[in-house]
C-alpha cells in the first residue's frame, strides 16, 4: 500500500510496511517528533477517503510507527484486511468514529492494497437480493349487490360518502357559527361606541354651555370695575 504524506508544503512518497498492536508501521524519509498527531485517509477497502486520527508513537531510521487513536473493531478488521491482502469472510458494522484528527494536521494518504484478482482488499462483496414477482393484489367483491328486475344484470354499489367532504363540511358549518358570533359581538361594541359618542356630545354641550355663563359673568364684573 502507497502512503502519501502530505503537509500543505512537500509531498512524499512512503508504503505501509505492515501493523503493530496499536497501529500501522510506514516506511517514509518524513520523520515526526513523537506524540505528532496526523490524520489517515484511506482510499481503499470501503474507507471512501475516512480520516482516521492516529498520533506518532515511535521514530525510527526510516520508519514511523503510528498509533491509532480509538479505532472500532470493524475499522480495524478492514485495515488489516487492506495490509494483509485478504479480505475479511463477513461484513462488519461500522459505527461513527470515535476520534476526528484536526483539520490543520498533517496526513497520510494510502491507497492500494489489492488482492491477486486485482480487487481491493479490505472490501466485503455483497451479493444482491434476487429479485421477487410483486404478489397479485386480491380485489374483494363488493358488498352491495342488489337484484334487479334484468336477470342476472346486477346494480352497481352506492360509492361511499368522502369523510373529508364531510369534514370540510363541518368545518365550513363551524366557521359559519364563528362568523355569526363574531357579527354579533360587533354590533354589540357598535352600539356601545354610539352611546358612549351621545354621552360624550352632552357632555361638550354642558361643559360649552358652562363656559358660556362663565364668560358673561366675567364680562359683568368687568363692567361692574369700569364704573
Amino acid at each position: 500500500m502507497r502512503a502519501v504524506y502530505d503537509d500543505g508544503k512537500r509531498h512524499c512518497d512512503g508504503k505501509v510496511k505492515g501493523l503493530w498492536s496499536s497501529g500501522l508501521v510506514l516506511e517514509t524519509e518524513v520523520a515526526l517528533p513523537i506524540g505528532s498527531p496526523v490524520a489517515l485517509v484511506v482510499l481503499s477497502g470501503g474507507f471512501d477517503g475516512e480520516r482516521l486520527g492516529a498520533q506518532v508513537a515511535g521514530v525510527e531510521k526510516g520508519r514511523l510507527l503510528l498509533d491509532l487513536l480509538g479505532l472500532d473493531t470493524a475499522r480495524w478488521t478492514l485495515l488489516q484486511a487492506l495490509v494483509d491482502g485478504k479480505p475479511p469472510a463477513a461484513a462488519l458494522p461500522v459505527g461513527p468514529l470515535t476520534s476526528v484528527p484536526p483539520a490543520n494536521v498533517p496526513v497520510f494518504i494510502l491507497s492500494g492494497g489489492e488482492d491477486d484478482l486485482g480487487d481491493p482488499t479490505g472490501a466485503v462483496k455483497v451479493a444482491p437480493a434476487p429479485l421477487r414477482a410483486p404478489a397479485p393484489v386480491a380485489v374483494a367483491a363488493s358488498e352491495f349487490q342488489l337484484p334487479t328486475p334484468l336477470g342476472g344484470a346486477r346494480a352497481a354499489p352506492r360509492p361511499p360518502k368522502n369523510p373529508v367532504d364531510e369534514d370540510s363540511s363541518s368545518a365550513f358549518e363551524l366557521q359559519l357559527v364563528e362568523l355569526g358570533r363574531a357579527k354579533a359581538a360587533l354590533e354589540d361594541e357598535n352600539e356601545r361606541l354610539r352611546a358612549e359618542l351621545q354621552r360624550v356630545s352632552a357632555l361638550k354641550s354642558a361643559l360649552e354651555d358652562e363656559l358660556k355663563e362663565a364668560l358673561e359673568r366675567l364680562d359683568a364684573v368687568e363692567r361692574s370695575l369700569k364704573r
